[in-house]
C-alpha cells in the first residue's frame, strides 16, 4: 500500500511497521462457547503489489513479549488465548503497534452463531456473478458472501475474515483477486484472505463503488473518486461517487454529480449534475440508459436527456439487460421487466422475492437473475417466475429485533420479518418458524413445554401437539408470561389469557400500557402515563403512584426500576418509596436488566454496572442496530441488546 504506509518506498530503501494490523477473537460456534478462550485471526497489509514476506506474531506476557508464530502470512490462527491477549506483528525488521483482539459479537456474530449456512445479513448492496458457478453478495452490515447457485448454503466473509467492516458496499472481481469496498476502507481478497487495506489514503474510507481491473482500478468514494494503477491517485473530489460502468466509448462512466468519463475526468454531455446516477445501460452506439434514485430511468441520446420510465417512486438502482429486455431494480416497486419502455412484467414479495425493495439485479447462470432485496437474496427465472430465496439467519443484520428468549442451548428472536432461531430448533417447537411476521414478542411456559408467540394481528401458544392461533381481543404489542399466566398489552389496556376459557380476558387496567415486567416472584408490573400498577396471578392490582413518569420498567429483586425523561429510579415493593440515581441523571437510559446483585443499564454511553460504582463497560459497536428496541439477559449471564438493524450479544461474565 503506498500512502497509508508511512514511509516505504517501493523499490526503495526505507521501511516501515506493517500496518493495518487487526486482531478478531474466533467466532463461537454455540452460544455455551462464547466466554472462555478463543483462537485469535490476525491480518495486515502483505503489501501491494509486491510481497513483504512472512512475518512473526509476538503475545505480550508479564515477561515481555514473546514469539507465536513464525513464518506466517495475514490471516494467521493463533491457539485458543484469553481475552485480555495483546499481540503484535514483526515483519522486515520493524515491529506494530500492539492491537487488542476483538472479542466481543455483533449483530453479524449472532447471525453466524449456530446458523453459518445462512445469510448472516438482510440488505444487498451489490451482486458479481462467478460465471455460472454462483456469486458474490454485498451485503449493508452484513458483510460478504458466496452464494452457489445450487446449494443454499453460502459461505460468509466479515470482520473474522479480514474484511475491514461489516458494511459492504461494493464488488469487483478481477480473476482471483476479489476488491471490496466497505464502509472503513477498500479490502482485497486473494485466494479467500484479505491481503491488503486502503483507507486514509484515500479521499473518503467510506468506499462505495469500484470499477476497471487490478491493473488499473477505479475507487468510487463518498467523498471523490480514486485511481489505483502502481501508486494510488486522486481524480475527482468532494462528491459522492454512486457508481462506476464500462461505456461503448471505451470509457468507464463515473455517476458522480452527473456522470462524468474515465480516466480524463470528463463531464458527460447533456446529464444534469444534480442527479445521481447509479448504474447505465449502454444498449446502442448513440443511446445510454440511467439509473437515478429520484427520476427514474432517463435516455441520454446524442447528449439529450430524456425520460425513459418512471416508478411511484422514482427510485431506480441497477439495470440488466438480459435476451432483449431491461430488467430494472425499482426499490419499492420491487423488479421491473421493460419491453421498450413499457412493463411487461412485475415481481415483488407477492411473487416470492424476499422483499418488496429491490437494490440490485445481476446476469445468473442459464438465464436466470440474482436479485438482491432489502431482506435477502434470489435466484430468478423470469420465463417461468421461479424464484429460489436463500434463507436469512436468526440475529441477521438489517432485521428488526423485538424481543429475544434464550436457554442454554439458542435463542427464540421476534424479529420484523417473523421468528427465528439461533442454534438448533427444539423439535416440539419446529410449527413456530412458520409464523409469519412481524413478531412483537416470544416466551417459554411451563418449563419449555409452551411457547407463547405474538404478532400484531394473532397470538400463537406453540405445543409439541402443533400450532394454535388465538384470536387478539384488541391490539396488543406486549407480551409476558409469569409462571402459568400469560399476559398482553396494548393501547387499550392489560389482557390475561384464561386457561378455561382458552381466551384472553380484559383486566381491570385499561388504557394505554408503555411497558410490562415480571419479577423473580411472579408478580407482574405494568407501567402506564404517570403510574405503576403490580398485578397477581388472580389479575389484583395495586397502585403506585409516587415513580415519575417514565418510559421503560424492569421489575427486579431489589424492586422496580423506571425510567424516562427524569433518569433512573427505583421504587421499593413494600413503601412505594423512590429512590434516585444522580450519575445517571444526565445519561439517556435505553434499558436494564438484572443479574445475581448486579444491576446492568444500557445507556447510549455504554453498559453501567451497579452496585459496581457506577463503572461503565463497553458494549458491541450498537451504530448497526440503529435505533435500541431494548436489552436482555439470559440465565448464562448474556447480554442480548435488540434494535432495528438486528441483534447484539455480549458476554457479561
Amino acid at each position: 500500500m503506498f500512502l497509508t504506509w508511512a514511509g516505504l518506498l517501493w523499490g526503495g530503501v526505507a521501511a516501515a511497521e506493517p500496518m493495518h494490523v487487526r486482531a478478531v477473537a474466533s467466532p463461537p460456534e454455540t452460544l455455551q462457547k462464547l466466554t472462555g478462550k478463543r483462537a485469535i485471526r490476525l491480518y495486515w497489509d502483505a503489501g501491494w503489489p509486491e510481497s513483504l514476506g512472512p512475518a512473526t506474531v509476538e503475545l505480550k506476557t508479564s515477561s515481555g513479549w514473546k514469539a507465536i508464530g513464525s513464518g506466517v502470512e495475514p490471516g494467521w490462527l493463533s491457539k485458543p488465548l484469553p481475552r485480555e491477549s495483546q499481540l503484535r506483528v514483526i515483519q522486515g525488521g520493524q515491529a506494530s503497534a500492539a492491537v487488542w483482539a476483538t472479542w466481543g459479537l455483533d449483530a453479524q456474530g449472532v447471525a453466524r452463531l449456530g446458523w453459518p449456512e445462512l445469510l448472516p445479513g438482510a440488505q444487498v448492496a451489490d451482486i458479481i456473478a462467478d460465471g455460472d458457478k454462483g456469486a458474490w453478495v454485498a451485503l449493508l452490515e452484513g458483510g460478504l458472501v458466496y452464494a452457489d447457485k445450487t446449494a443454499f448454503p453460502v459461505q460468509a466473509f466479515g470482520v473474522f475474515e479480514g474484511l475491514p467492516s461489516p458494511q459492504v458496499n461494493a464488488l469487483l472481481l478481477d480473476g482471483e483477486q476479489l476488491w471490496v469496498a466497505t464502509g472503513d476502507g477498500l479490502a482485497l481478497v486473494v485466494e479467500g484472505r484479505v491481503t491488503q487495506v486502503w483507507d486514509l489514503s484515500l479521499s473518503d474510507p467510506w468506499v462505495q463503488a469500484l470499477g476497471g481491473s487490478s491493473a488499473d482500478l477505479f475507487i468510487g468514494t463518498y467523498h471523490g473518486l480514486d485511481r489505483l494503477q502502481d501508486r494510488l491517485t486522486p481524480l475527482l473530489s468532494t462528491h459522492s461517487v454512486f457508481s462506476i460502468t464500462v461505456g461503448r466509448d471505451g470509457r468507464f462512466w463515473a455517476g458522480y454529480e452527473g456522470v462524468y468519463g474515465l480516466p480524463e475526468g470528463e463531464p458527460i454531455e447533456g446529464v444534469n449534475p444534480d442527479l445521481n446516477i447509479w448504474d447505465s445501460d449502454h444498449y446502442a452506439p448513440d443511446r445510454v440508459l440511467l439509473a437515478t434514485d429520484t427520476v427514474g430511468v432517463l435516455q441520454l441520446k446524442s447528449g439529450v436527456l430524456s425520460q425513459f420510465w418512471m416508478s411511484k417512486s422514482g427510485a431506480t438502482y441497477a439495470l440488466e439487460r438480459q435476451r432483449g429486455v431491461l430488467y430494472v431494480a425499482a426499490d419499492t416497486q420491487g423488479l421491473v421487466a421493460l419491453n421498450g419502455s413499457q412493463v411487461e412484467k412485475r415481481w415483488t414479495r407477492a411473487q416470492g422475492l424476499p422483499g418488496d425493495s429491490v437494490t440490485e439485479v445481476a446476469a445468473g447462470p442459464s438465464g436466470r437473475l440474482w436479485v438482491g432485496t432489502d431482506q435477502g437474496l434470489a435466484l430468478l427465472r423470469p420465463k417461468t417466475d421461479t424464484i429460489a430465496a436463500w434463507r436469512l439467519a436468526g440475529g441477521a443484520a438489517g432485521i428488526g429485533v423485538s424481543q429475544v428468549s434464550a436457554s442454554k442451548k439458542g435463542a427464540w428472536v421476534a424479529t420484523d420479518l417473523g421468528l427465528a432461531h439461533i442454534g438448533e430448533v427444539p423439535g416440539r417447537y419446529k410449527d413456530a418458524l412458520a409464523i409469519p411476521g412481524p413478531v412483537l414478542g416470544v416466551q417459554e411456559q411451563h418449563a419449555g413445554r409452551s411457547l407463547w408467540v405474538l404478532t400484531p394481528e394473532n397470538a400463537y401458544r406453540v405445543r409439541p401437539s402443533g400450532l394454535e392461533r388465538l384470536p387478539l381481543p384488541a391490539r396488543t404489542e406486549r407480551l409476558a408470561v409469569s409462571g402459568g399466566s400469560t399476559w398482553l398489552a396494548g393501547e387499550t389496556g392489560l389482557y390475561r389469557h384464561d386457561g378455561g376459557l382458552d381466551r384472553f380476558v380484559a383486566t381491570s387496567i385499561t388504557g394505554p400500557v408503555l411497558d410490562l415486567s415480571v419479577a423473580p416472584s411472579g408478580l407482574l408490573w405494568v407501567l402506564q402515563d404517570g403510574y405503576l400498577s403490580a398485578v397477581d396471578a388472580a389479575g389484583s392490582r395495586r397502585d403506585y403512584l409516587q415513580a415519575s413518569q417514565g418510559e421503560g420498567l424492569r421489575a427486579c429483586g431489589a424492586g422496580t426500576f423506571v425510567w424516562g425523561n427524569q433518569g433512573l429510579e427505583l421504587v421499593n415493593v413494600s413503601s412505594g418509596e423512590v429512590s434516585v440515581f444522580p450519575a445517571l441523571a444526565q445519561i439517556q437510559v435505553l434499558d436494564l436488566v438484572c443479574e445475581q446483585g448486579n444491576t446492568w443499564v444500557l445507556t447510549t454511553q455504554g453498559l453501567v454496572a451497579f452496585p459496581d460504582g457506577g463503572l461503565l463497560y463497553g458494549v458491541p459497536e450498537l451504530s448497526t442496530l440503529g435505533e435500541i428496541r431494548g436489552l436482555d439477559l439470559d440465565d448464562e449471564g448474556r447480554a442480548w441488546i435488540m434494535g432495528e438493524g438486528g441483534v447484539a450479544l455480549y458476554p457479561l461474565r
